[in-house]
């Protein structure tokens, strides 16, 4: 008797065994992709200040902004996690209606984290914008994410000026 229900274990062992599902070819994971990549969701708390300079459309070196006003920053920013790093901005307006932000946070390593605008609202003296955080060097290679800051801006004479700020967001970085 024992030996027949070993015999009965084996037999089923071998038909499940032998037993082979198949999937429809477009449903297969890709090679390379058996999981989405593990990720960081990292509060972006920051702060800062810096100075800027207007370079008006008719100025010849201005080939950038086609034809708007390029404003440059440059500034010292501090984030909670991330702590003191510099920050560079270009943005292309035309001071009314229009802004594209580009820029970049140099931290001391040598690791950099590139962002641009998708909204951006001046009233007054300040700003209110949203920025995308669109990729990275180092510890920030592939890394995403969005921040809304609260700008206050200066101007000290027609083409210079200095810049405050604080905003909150979340970096998404690939672990």
């Amino acid at each position: 008797m024992r030996a027949y229900i070993y015999f009965v274990l084996a037999i089923t062992a071998m038909f499940f065994m032998s037993c082979s599902v198949e999937y429809p070819e477009d449903s297969l994971i890709p090679e390379g992709r058996l999981m989405a990549e593990p990720t960081r969701n990292i509060p972006f708390i920051i702060r800062g200040y810096g100075d800027m300079t207007l370079t008006p459309p008719h100025i010849t070196h201005n080939t950038e902004c086609d034809g708007l006003t390029l404003i440059e920053t440059e500034g010292v920013s501090t984030e909670a996690t991330f702590g003191r790093f510099t920050t560079r901005t270009r943005i292309c307006t035309n001071r009314e209606d229009y802004y594209m932000v580009r820029g970049v946070h140099h931290f001391p390593d040598g690791d950099e984290l590139f962002f641009h605008s998708v909204q951006y609202v001046e009233t007054e003296g300040h700003v209110q914008h949203t920025l995308v955080f669109n990729k990275g060097t180092g510890q920030f290679a592939g890394a995403t994410g969005t921040v809304i800051l609260n700008e206050e801006i200066n101007f000290h004479d027609i083409m210079h000026g200095t810049y405050t700020f604080e905003g909150e967001g979340t970096l998404i970085i690939p672990r």
